[in-house]
């Protein structure tokens, strides 16, 4: 499956050799088949009995004692999904909060939905009673009456559930596809569609059962005399099941609106750096050998403003390279690039200066660190780490993610030699352009340079745009999915009021009429009507507000930089909710105030 943790790509064997004394690399992931996973940790006390550690760490290392100490751990596959409290780890993560409340969304829209289903069918009560009276008189049970309105809610609940399979299948080859990682086809799923289709079974039931007995409760003889009436306590209840969706509503627009802002801030603040008008691409071996040549041939066109490369590409994640040579035992966050990468980027240099291209032909190597490890570790210029030196220092510039504060971190110039080999090897190269420039044709001119000296190979190349919206890609589809959820959310208690509004225009024909004849205009009658929903929807946004509150405040927490919590954002979930609410009160009863008084009078 596509959204397994070992992903269908091209394997091959590993030399056996391969960084077998360098103890600083943490580069690998180990497998271990088990016989029985309930021995993991025998394996484990074993394996530390029998290897040698001491030989490998000095003679005063023990196991888990310590902070600065090593321990080991075996994970089992289905656990590494949720695993947390992990750096360096390649494997596809995902959140268990975020699933809860992804679940919890569900479970919500499902209920609001049954209660909308229940307050429907209360509300055409008006309209069927006297039918269904009328079968009691000609000799119906009450029992076999709600036994068949419960089925008809059942079958309601089940073609609801075919047409939501359709939407489900259409949804496939839409973007919404985009927002789940898992196969959205029906063969892929069976547990899923036939558990989905158990749900709408146990839904229809539960939101029948009510409005069965509701409607088969009143006697034949009251209600053929046509003096059924509107009781206050049902008009309470239905007044009550309208608002637990509102309340729903109002917590989940204003939890997208928030995610949005987020999602917006983290994509637009302001970085330390230059991002606008540059292009990236992944290099490969064969531009590497000829790197100068590539360079000159991105400036052959007329926009390209300078090139520069680096060994990782900058705000693509949460962790760098832990630089293997320590400063005072502390490890630090590094980023090998060339002598020309802060010119490019637009990274002032405030202490110290900036990188050389003679540098990069000297035989030790050069550090520019942020001003947070000068001031953390009291670092100064011209000081030496392992014989390079530090020759500068930076701002803070945002070089991880928004998830993760700024930490002690450096540029690194190499020099002459990469891991004792001679020669620099880069992974991105960055390709800035001039401001106005065809942006289109820049990226078709590096395609070509690209194609010109490998033509097989399928590089990667995209704007650093695309870099960072692909770093915040998780956050972003749950912004996508709960701004979705409220949107349903949102039609479903508006379909709710629809219903209340249905139940109480029908059975207050007669009131509307007489106010009419004693000369109220229908703007006062429209009026009366919305300011009992407006009552409804304030309560129920103070209930929604301080929830929604909380559960924002508590997922920004998640993010070491993050947005403030606007206040305005309240009052525009409550205008928002508010003016789609007045909109269907208003078409509902617009043409009950408009019908002539004298009918409605004589038809009770």
């Amino acid at each position: 499956p596509r959204n397994s943790a070992l992903k269908n790509i091209i394997y091959m064997a590993m030399d056996p050799k391969e960084n077998y004394n360098n103890w600083g690399n943490w580069n690998y992931l180990v497998f271990v088949r088990l016989d029985d996973p309930a021995n993991k940790e025998n394996v484990l006390d074993n394996f530390k009995k029998n290897f040698n550690a001491k030989e490998v760490f000095g003679d005063d290392f023990k196991w888990g004692e310590g902070d600065d100490n090593l321990d080991l751990r075996l994970t089992s596959m289905p656990d590494l999904h949720f695993l947390n409290n992990v750096d360096f780890d390649s494997m596809p993560k995902a959140s268990r909060q975020t699933l809860l409340v992804l679940f919890s969304i569900a479970f919500v829209i499902i209920l609001i939905a049954g209660i909308n289903f229940t307050n429907f069918s209360t509300a055409l009560t008006p309209m069927r009673i006297k039918s269904i009276n009328t079968q009691k008189v000609l000799g119906s049970s009450d029992s076999m009456l709600r036994g068949s309105l419960l089925v008809e809610a059942v079958c309601v609940s089940l073609f609801a559930y075919l047409l939501s399979l359709l939407f489900l299948y259409l949804a496939q080859k839409t973007p919404i596809a985009s927002l789940v990682d898992a196969d959205m086809s029906f063969g892929a799923q069976p547990a899923i569609i036939a558990g989905t289709a158990v749900i709408a079974a146990i839904v229809g039931v539960l939101a029948g059962l009510y409005p069965s007995y509701y409607i088969t409760s009143f006697p034949p003889a009251l209600v053929l005399k046509g003096s059924f009436g509107l009781s206050l306590s049902g008009r309470r209840m239905r007044s009550m099941l309208v608002g637990i969706q509102f309340v729903a509503s109002f917590v989940l627009i204003i939890g997208s609106l928030f995610m949005y802002l987020q999602n917006h801030y983290m994509q637009n603040a302001p970085l330390g750096y230059d991002k606008e008008e540059m292009i990236i691409v992944h290099l490969n071996n064969n531009i590497n050998k000829d790197r100068d040549a590539f360079t000159n041939q991105l400036k052959s066109f007329s926009g390209v403003e300078d090139v520069t490369y680096s060994q990782f590409l900058l705000s693509s994640g949460d962790q760098y390279m832990g630089w293997g040579r320590n400063y005072n035992s502390e490890n630090i966050q590094c980023l090998p690039v060339c002598s020309s990468f802060l010119k490019v980027m637009g990274i002032e240099v405030k202490e110290g200066r900036d990188f050389r291209p003679e540098d990069e032909l000297k035989e030790t190597g050069c550090y520019i660190f942020n001003e947070k490890a000068k001031a953390q570790f009291e670092m100064k210029l011209n000081e030496k780490i392992d014989g390079d030196e530090i020759i500068g220092f930076i701002p803070d510039i945002k070089f991880a993610s928004f998830r993760q504060e700024v930490t002690p971190m450096a540029f690194y110039l190499w020099g002459k030699y990469q891991w004792g080999k001679e020669g620099n090897y880069y992974n991105i190269a960055y390709v800035k352009f001039k401001a106005g420039s065809n942006l289109r044709a820049g990226m078709e001119h590096v395609r070509e340079s690209l194609e010109m000296f490998d033509s097989e190979y399928p590089f990667v190349v995209r704007f650093y745009d695309e870099v960072l919206q692909h770093t915040y890609e998780k956050e972003l589809k749950i912004g996508s999915l709960i701004t979705l959820f409220s949107l349903v959310a949102i039609f479903i208690s508006i379909v709710g009021v629809f219903g209340l509004v249905v139940f109480e225009s029908e059975y207050r024909r007669k009131e509307i009429a007489v106010r009419k004849v004693l000369g109220s205009t229908t703007g006062e009658i429209l009026y009366m009507f919305n300011v009992n929903y407006f009552w409804i929807l304030l309560v129920c946004f103070l209930l929604g507000a301080p929830v929604a509150w909380y559960g924002v405040h508590r997922w920004l927490e998640n993010f070491a930089y993050r947005t403030p919590m606007y206040w305005w954002v309240l009052p525009l979930a409550f205008l928002v909710v508010g003016v789609i609410t007045v909109l269907t009160v208003t078409y509902q009863n617009w043409h009950v105030a408009n019908e002539n008084p004298v009918k409605n009078i004589k038809s009770e």
